[in-house]
C-alpha cells in the first residue's frame, strides 16, 4: 500500500482506517463512522487509536489505527469479500514481520544486491521511457482530432468505427440517450 497505512506502534501492528476503506471499497468517512460506533459499543475510547493524516489539500483529517482484533471485529459486520480482503492483508503483514528482509552479510553479497538493484532500476527507466514515448505519440494523434472517438478510430488502419461504437455499447461504455439520439452521433459516454 502506498499511503503508509500500516503502522507499527510498540511492536504491535495496526491497520489504518484509510487502508480498511481502500481494501473494502468503502468511503473513508463511512469507515470512520463504523469505527466510532464499534468503539462506543465496546466501550473503548483509547486515544491511542486516533491519529490524523494530511489530505491532498493540506488539511488534517482524522484516521484510526486499529490493532488486528479490532480490525477483524469491525469488518466482521461487512460482507464476505471485504472480510477476506482484510484477512489476506493481515496475513501479508504478519509474514512481513516474521520474515524481515535480510541485509547482506558480506561485502560480496552487498555488491550483488547493489548490482541487482541497479539492473532493476535500469529496466524501470527503460520501461518508463518507452511508455512516455507511447503516451506522447497517442497524445499527438488524439490532440489532432479534438478527442473525437470517431475521428481517432478513422486514423487507425483497418478499424471499422461503427463496429468500435457497437462493441463499446455492448461493453457498457457507450449508451444511446434521448438527448443524443436526435443528433448526428446518438452515442453518449457512460
Amino acid at each position: 500500500m502506498s499511503m503508509n497505512a500500516i503502522v507499527s506502534k510498540n511492536a504491535q501492528l495496526t491497520m489504518s482506517s484509510r487502508e480498511i476503506a481502500e481494501l473494502t471499497g468503502k468511503r473513508h468517512d463511512h469507515v470512520l463512522v463504523d469505527i466510532r460506533k464499534m468503539l462506543a459499543e465496546l466501550e473503548l475510547a483509547h486515544p491511542s487509536f486516533r491519529g490524523s493524516y494530511t489530505d491532498t489539500t493540506g488539511r488534517a483529517r482524522p484516521v484510526f489505527n486499529l490493532p488486528k482484533d479490532l480490525t477483524i471485529t469491525l469488518v466482521s459486520g461487512y460482507n464476505v469479500k471485504m472480510r477476506y480482503a482484510i484477512t489476506k492483508r493481515w496475513m501479508e503483514l504478519e509474514e512481513r514481520v516474521e520474515a524481515p528482509e535480510q541485509l547482506p552479510n558480506s561485502f560480496a553479497e552487498a555488491l550483488r544486491l547493489a548490482a541487482d538493484l541497479e539492473e532493476q532500476k535500469q529496466l524501470l527507466v527503460l520501461a518508463n521511457t518507452e511508455l512516455t514515448h507511447e503516451r506522447d505519440g497517442l497524445s499527438s494523434v488524439v490532440g489532432k482530432f479534438d478527442h473525437s472517438l470517431t475521428r481517432y478510430a478513422r486514423t487507425l488502419p483497418g478499424v471499422n468505427t461503427q463496429r468500435i461504437k457497437r462493441d463499446l455499447k455492448e461493453a457498457g461504455y457507450l449508451a444511446i440517450s434521448a438527448t443524443t439520439a436526435a443528433s448526428s452521433c446518438p452515442f453518449g459516454v457512460r
